[in-house]
């Protein structure tokens, strides 16, 4: 999620996002697990720790109960865990507490512990690159040396740093090194050779600026531009006022719309003088609920801005491990076919992404868009229409298929 401050002085509000932005890079002084129970080994990490410096966990009453040197990444791991309380977590002798940790008493049927096989529990559909992130499931290893998470796009893989880990949760550094796109995810626990399965899921950026822009009367307009990455893929941008006197129309304080070549632009609606507001803008749900009919999302894209004839106005849920073919007298052709067959066949319910709209030819019609790695295989068969009696038969499948619009 991101954040930007406007005032009437736009070299202000840039002022502040960089101020924003620095400290959205920086990371958390302690970053610990989310719950932790009496006694329950866990890690933790003080990720601005130099590497061999003493960390101490203290109770409130300024008795030390752990003292230990971490890593090169800040981290500790608690073999014995911490009795019930509140703890302050230090560095150096008498330095001063850089974050707190609260330990559980577990509920009575909770005391007998069983073994789970490791498996990870609504794994995430979507991560945003440079943004730590937490995986919850069973059959982790509390100990972060044990412990690896790999991240596979592209043809590379990375493996960010496991900062804190309990049997129940892993919480992982900012992924680096992959680029925005489809990804497998897996963890591993390297002293037992156990993995969970892989999972599919979407790297992706999110960058968003406000501009002004002169209308045919004369007037400026505010609006929010919001870009994305994957550039290729649609994907749904929720934006919401924060505070000051401005709406996206209507007065509407919170509105939806599907990026268009990675961008999508929200118009902001103030008065001449209204002074600060703050908005926030980041990617919603992969998977949504059913569509608000009282206040449908409208793709803002740049395209729609020009006056685009074919265009989306839903907010469509991505396919998932679809297959369909196609033909045609080149690969693209077939490929295309199979893609539009795919759409139509396919892109309905939640999937719609609702075309609408007139073409110079043809009509404006539904059709998919694959956002997987290429797996579309090819047979060249007969067909008459095509140059020397031949033609080619596509056949598209893959894990992840967007829903759209083209005039065909």
């Amino acid at each position: 999620m991101k954040r930007f401050i406007s005032t009437t002085m736009f070299a202000a509000a840039l002022v502040l996002l960089l101020m924003m932005s620095a400290r959205a890079a920086s990371a958390d002084d302690v970053v610990v697990p989310d719950k932790v129970y009496d006694r329950q080994p866990f890690s933790f990490a003080v990720p601005q720790t130099v590497e061999g410096k003493v960390i101490s966990v203290q109770t409130l009453d300024d008795l030390v109960m752990q003292k230990a040197r971490a890593d090169k990444y800040g981290r500790l791991f608690l073999a014995s865990g911490l009795p019930a309380g509140a703890y302050l977590i230090s560095t150096g002798k008498h330095g001063q507490p850089l974050g707190k940790i609260e330990i559980q008493q577990r509920a009575t049927d909770a005391l007998k512990h069983v073994p789970q096989s490791m498996q990870v529990q609504n794994p995430p559909q979507a991560l945003k690159l440079s943004d730590q992130f937490s995986l919850t499931g069973h059959g982790f290893s509390p100990n972060y040396s044990d412990m690896q998470v790999s991240l596979t796009g592209s043809g590379k893989t990375e493996a960010p740093i496991v900062l804190a880990a309990t049997e129940d949760q892993l919480k992982l550094a900012p992924i680096k090194q992959l680029q925005p796109g489809a990804a497998q995810l897996r963890a591993t626990n390297q002293a037992t050779g156990h993995s969970t399965d892989v999972h599919e899921l979407l790297l992706y950026n999110i960058h968003g600026n406000l501009e002004r822009r002169k209308l045919h009367s004369g007037d400026d307009a505010t609006q929010l531009v919001v870009n994305t990455q994957p550039a290729n893929l649609p994907l749904k941008v929720r934006a919401s006022v924060v505070s000051g006197p401005v709406d996206f129309g209507n007065g509407r304080k919170q509105t939806e719309a599907i990026t268009n070549n990675g961008q999508t632009v929200f118009p902001v609606h103030a008065e001449k003088g209204a002074g600060p507001f703050q908005l926030n803008w980041e990617l919603a749900d992969l998977t949504s609920g059913p569509e608000d009919t009282s206040n449908p999302p409208v793709a803002l894209g740049p395209s729609c801005l020009d006056g685009e004839k074919c265009q989306g106005s839903k907010s469509p849920t991505p396919l998932k491990k679809r297959q369909a073919t196609g033909k045609g007298c080149t690969k693209d052709e077939a490929q295309q076919a199979a893609l539009d067959a795919l759409g139509a066949r396919d892109c309905t319910g939640e999937h719609d992404p609702g075309c609408n709209g007139s073409c110079d030819s043809g009509s404006c019609q539904v059709t998919a868009k694959k956002e997987v790695a290429d797996n579309t295989k090819y047979v060249e068969v007969k067909d008459d229409k095509c140059s020397g009696g031949k033609g080619w038969e596509a056949t598209v499948s893959g894990g992840l298929f967007s829903c759209s619009c083209r005039c065909r």
